[in-house]
Formats: C-alpha cells, structure tokens, sequence
C-alpha cells in the first residue's frame, strides 16, 4: 500500500512540476516576445518577423484557452521568436561588416593618396637631379668650348 502512495506522490509531483514548467515556459516566451517587440531593432530589422511572432503568440494564447494543440503552437512561437533573433542579429552583424568595408576603403584610399604624395616627391627630386645635371652638363659644356678655344689658339700659335 505505502509503494502505491509513493507511487502516486510522486505522479502528482510529477504532473504538476510538469504543468508548472509548461506554464512558465509560455510566460517566458511571451515574455520574450514583448522583449523583442520593445526593441527598436526588432521593428527595423525584422517587421515582418515580429509580426508573424506576434500572430504566432497570439495563437498559443488562443490555444492555451481552448486547451488544443497547445505544445504545437508553443513550437511554432518559440521558432517564431528565434527568427526574430537571428534576423535582428543577422542584420547587426551586417552593419558591422559594412562600417568595416567603408573602414577598409577608407584605409586603402589613404594609403593610395600617401603613395600619390610620395611619387610626386619622388619626381620633384628627380626633377630637381634633372635640372642640376643639366646645369652640370652646361656648365662642362661652357669649359669644354673654352678648353676648344684655348686649344685652338694654341694650334694656331704653335703653328705660326
């Protein structure tokens, strides 16, 4: 007799802990959706997900009521709800890699206008050689006609 007691303690625990646990489980995930739904991101990056959330919590309520299908429908606006999430997430994370891109561009167009200066640097000396060879090349020039003319007048000297 006392194993069919405890047998039957144990049951109605059982049952109730499990009624309880479902019951708490709903709370959270409705909850969850009013989390979801007071968030700016939600209704930004995910409307349509919210809305179908929404229809599905609203359907576990409704179920939760009339007692039918009550684990499906609490299936479906968990699901619901996770869609939200990821999508809301999904969306973050591409802002993210955006910014990241710009911030990429941003980088390499520096570093293409730093080479842009240092070239033009570059051919500004380059120049500045240019033009002090070219003046070393006149002024060589001027002594090498000087030395030509010198020599000339040697030539002609020696030979009168």
């Amino acid at each position: 007799m006392k194993i069919i007691q405890t047998t039957l303690a144990a049951l109605c625990c059982t049952v109730i802990f499990g009624c309880a646990n479902q019951s708490s489980e709903r709370i959270e995930l409705v909850q969850r959706y009013d989390s979801l739904a007071s968030q700016p991101e939600s209704r930004e990056y995910a409307p349509i997900a919210l809305s179908d959330a929404e229809d599905a919590i609203n359907n576990l309520k409704t179920s939760i009521k009339h007692e039918e299908d009550v684990d499906h429908y609490e299936h479906i606006a968990e699901r619901r709800l996770d869609i939200v999430e990821l999508k809301v997430n999904a969306a973050k994370s591409q802002k993210v890699i955006d910014k990241a891109e710009v911030n990429r561009k941003d980088i390499l167009l520096s570093a293409r206008e730093q080479e842009v200066r240092d070239a033009k640097l570059q051919a500004q000396s380059y120049r500045q050689r240019a033009l002090s060879a070219e003046s070393k090349a006149q002024s060589m020039q001027a002594k090498a006609e000087k030395l030509a003319e010198e020599n000339e007048g040697l030539s002609t000297r020696i030979t009168d």
